[in-house]
């Protein structure tokens, strides 16, 4: 049965397109890959032989654009520990700007990345309000994949915020960091990189990768004694399968 396999790699082109046809003809959707942007198509031909006949679907057209919703990936950073260098004006860590853009370079993320640094804010000084826009941000945002960098002390707050306002088909992944990314023994990248991967093949829902595992936003919290994030760690989940060429 089809729903066994996850991939099935087909040495020519037209001896995939047979069993997509089989199963999904007018559902089936073409995806170009290795590209610096998503290109999506019909995975039909022209067919010439029913124009005007009033029998052509449009579902192949209608189901295009929806793989390229769940591969492309929104990085929103506000701030916290993660972000914060040391000032020596100040003789402290606070913000100096977001490196957002030097780390989605030095991670080599994928292409189809947007990255947007909406507040430089140290978790435990947010407001009522930019909480709300947080979870706004994430609302509107056309991709289905969001990955949060936050400060983590207030984190879970801002995700049961952020929570009651995504969209259903979201899947949105909160991260931080325990040390500075411009500091030596930083976990941040390290964390960055877990929640790319995990807002990659995870359900829609909300997440936090923290302290390499992943986590249900709902039920975990940050424990300061052990320096880390515990909780009941998330079973892995794929998304639903697509009938994509």
């Amino acid at each position: 049965p089809a729903q066994d396999f996850d991939v099935v790699i087909c040495l020519y082109h037209d001896q995939g397109l047979i069993p997509i046809k089989l199963n999904g003809l007018d559902q089936g959707v073409n995806i170009t890959i290795g590209l610096p942007f998503i290109r999506t198509s019909v995975d039909h031909g022209t067919a010439f032989d029913i124009v005007g006949r009033g029998l052509a679907s449009p579902r192949s057209l209608q189901s295009a654009p929806k793989p390229g919703h769940h591969m492309a990936l929104l990085i929103l950073s506000t701030g916290g520990t993660f972000e914060k260098v040391y000032c020596p004006s100040q003789g402290r860590l606070w913000f100096n700007g977001s490196r957002l853009e030097h780390w989605a370079s030095q991670c080599c993320l994928p292409k189809a990345t947007r990255l947007e640094t909406i507040m430089l804010v140290d978790s435990l000084e947010m407001t009522t309000q930019q909480r709300q826009d947080i979870a706004e941000h994430v609302f509107k945002a056309p991709e289905d994949r969001v990955v949060v960098i936050h400060g983590t002390d207030t984190m879970t707050d801002t995700a049961r915020v952020v929570c009651a306002r995504q969209r259903s088909s979201q899947t949105v992944v909160f991260t931080g960091a325990m040390i500075p990314a411009s500091q030596p023994d930083t976990d941040a990248l390290f964390n960055l990189g877990m929640a790319v991967a995990a807002s990659q093949i995870l359900e829609p829902g909300q997440y936090i990768c923290m302290s390499g595992a992943v986590f249900d936003a709902n039920h975990v919290r940050k424990d300061i004694a052990l320096g880390r994030f515990t909780g009941a760690l998330l079973a892995n989940a794929k998304r639903p399968k697509d009938h994509s060429e």
